[in-house]
């Protein structure tokens, strides 16, 4: 009995259904594969390296922030290698994405050494010893660099030029030689 105050239901054929059944493991396992990457950076636990750096007007002493300073190098190391990965064409597919979510997590786990350490602010506010201010510029410089390089991935590598002719991976080895220095 229809009265006319509600609109007919639509008619769903059987393509639609079976369209529908298919495609439903295909979508479960694309936001599977999100919540995984999402959460493979709070499997670890956070290095404290950075934390609690207690800062003078001349910002800190080498002996103070080496070992902050060692544990962004790690992180850019981590993020160069799987930038290394993602770069390599004979890589299987699946290895290549997952040095991309290992970079992502690399740059992430930087980002929050940084945050951890005062921010780009008290980083770059000048500080008395020179070579640390080169320092903070420089890794601040690659871990930006990285983030783009493994946030837009395969469109930075079909360009003409590498991602390591850029001066951003000179900045990271330049950060990794300051840090030999006040070693």
């Amino acid at each position: 009995m229809n009265c006319g105050c509600h609109a007919p239901l639509p008619q769903v054929g059987i393509s639609s259904v079976v369209t529908t059944v298919y495609a439903l493991p295909r979508v479960l396992g694309a936001v599977a594969g999100l919540i995984a990457v999402a959460l493979a950076g709070c499997s670890a636990p956070r290095s404290k390296a950075c934390a609690g750096m207690v800062y003078e007007e001349s910002g800190l002493s080498r002996e103070q922030f080496r070992p902050c300073a060692a544990e962004m190098v790690k992180q850019l190391d981590r993020a160069h290698g799987a930038v290394t990965t993602m770069a390599d064409k004979s890589q299987p597919i699946a290895a290549r994405t997952g040095a991309r979510a290992e970079c992502l997590t690399a740059t992430g786990d930087l980002t929050s050494l940084l945050r951890d350490a005062g921010g780009s602010n008290k980083l770059l506010a000048g500080w008395s010893d020179r070579r640390l201010n080169k320092f903070n510029w420089d890794v601040i410089s690659a871990r930006d660099y990285y983030s783009m390089v493994c946030y837009y991935g395969p469109k930075v590598f079909d360009q003409p030029r590498t991602p390591f002719s850029s001066t951003r991976d000179s900045e990271h080895e330049e950060a990794r030689q300051i840090l030999a220095e006040i070693q």
